[in-house]
């Protein structure tokens, strides 16, 4: 109370000159005011889409003509998807690429090809700095697919997932019948090539292979497709229908689980059944009875229980309950972030780019994030797939993280994209 009476005792004390001073003052002042005192700029725009993400970018495209690396001059003018895969043998990061051309879906069909980069600033982009290519120099397929119209035999082989052991590249796929097909009955089977080479050259594991027996391909031509040897020649293998039947696991993405484990996310019928998973001691990978599937169960002890082999495959075969996420899913990855501190199977699902998250590997997988939706001007098209990300493309301990993502039309080339966390 004191200083309120002590301020009204104050003012009439003011002479005229003092306030006339006081006036020229601020005038001075605010003068000086407006040329050390610019008008602050607004806050910069964001863009979020859930509870957990701070912002979503899109950097641009990853393969054509606008691109950083520019790939049409590769010849790498159309393509989708791109699996990254850090090779720490060489310090660079390989891109798995689905259908190539050399301009949108049109000229020299390749069913996949690798492109390389060594871009250490994700950040304004990623630049591919070559591919693998033929001895003539120009960037050809790692694994040759038959390129047979629709329905007949084989239509092309798609990347699914890859992964680096000890400096042997192990690239799973899967064998496409008929595009146009139902979901279920698509594709031949799933099978992996492996590389010891850095990508030269590539060799079929035969024992890797998991029969879609839905498959609307007869039983004779995919038994002669699974034995073929990874350039399409004919009798490289010897292995039987009957003993490989996996519909679940057509499409694998595998995962370092860093416990001695590689995980492997299954997804069986194109786009139409949710995910599943299964894992294999590294040493054991190439074994197919070697790898054990997730039945959806846990002891007494809440550990989770496995199955091997065909016994598992037949477990899972039909069971909702072994799925790690109830809707469908598209093409995948699983990757695990610090900064969230979760592991993450992302895709696009129901038009938007989900990622799911665990505590475990295994599961489950209840906490989920919307990257972004179809509808957004994120990616400004509807026919969004394929959002593929790796550890080794997160920053600042995961806050940061790049992916690529897919559409199908109008353009047929991957866009990059960077999404910051909260």
């Amino acid at each position: 109370m004191k200083s309120k009476y002590l301020k009204i005792f104050l003012i009439p004390l003011l002479s005229i000159a003092s306030i006339v001073s006081c006036s020229q003052n601020n005038e001075e002042k605010k003068e000086d005011d407006e040329k050390v005192e610019p008008t602050p700029k607004p806050e910069e725009e964001k863009t979020s889409f859930d509870r957990l993400v701070d912002n979503v970018e899109n950097l641009g495209f990853v393969t054509g003509d606008e691109a950083p690396g520019k790939t049409t001059d590769f010849d790498v003018g159309g393509t989708d998807l791109g699996y990254p895969l850090y090779v720490k043998e060489l310090k660079k990061t390989y891109f798995f690429f689905g259908d190539t051309f050399t301009k949108n879906q049109t000229g020299n069909w390749r069913s996949n090809v690798v492109g390389i980069s060594e871009d250490d600033n994700l950040s304004d982009g990623l630049t591919l700095s070559s591919f693998i290519s033929s001895s003539a120099g120009y960037t050809t397929f790692a694994i040759n697919g038959h390129h047979d119209r629709n329905g007949v035999n084989e239509v092309t082989k798609i990347p699914t997932g890859v992964i680096d052991i000890d400096g042997t590249l192990y690239m799973y796929y899967f064998s496409m019948w008929n595009w146009d097909a139902p979901q279920d009955n698509k594709m031949n089977y799933g099978g992996c090539v492996k590389s010891t080479n850095f990508g030269k050259t590539w060799e079929r594991i035969y024992d890797l292979t998991w029969i879609n027996p839905e498959s609307g391909n007869t039983k004779e031509n995919i038994t002669g497709l699974i034995n073929e040897t990874a350039y399409n020649e004919k009798n490289g293998g010897n292995i039987l229908y009957e003993d490989h039947i996996g519909f679940d696991a057509t499409q694998i993405c595998p995962v370092d689980g860093k416990d001695g484990y590689i995980y492997l996310f299954l997804e069986g019928g194109y786009r139409n059944h949710g995910p599943k998973v299964a894992r294999v001691l590294k040493e054991k990978i190439e074994i197919f009875e070697e790898y054990e599937y997730f039945i959806g169960k846990y002891d007494e002890n809440n550990n989770p229980q496995f199955r091997k082999g065909k016994q598992g495959l037949a477990y899972i075969r039909g069971k909702s309950a072994t799925e790690l996420v109830s809707n469908p899913f598209g093409e995948m990855s699983a990757f695990y972030n610090s900064y969230l501190k979760k592991w993450c199977i992302m895709t696009a699902t129901g038009n938007s780019v989900m990622m799911f998250m665990s505590k475990n590997i295994i599961g489950p997988y209840n906490s989920r994030c919307m990257l972004f939706p179809g509808s957004s001007k994120v990616v400004p098209v509807g026919s969004i797939y394929a959002p593929l990300s790796i550890e080794e493309m997160q920053e600042e301990g995961g806050k940061t993280m790049y992916l690529l993502t897919s559409t199908w039309l109008p353009y047929y080339n991957p866009s990059f994209i960077k999404v910051t966390f909260k």
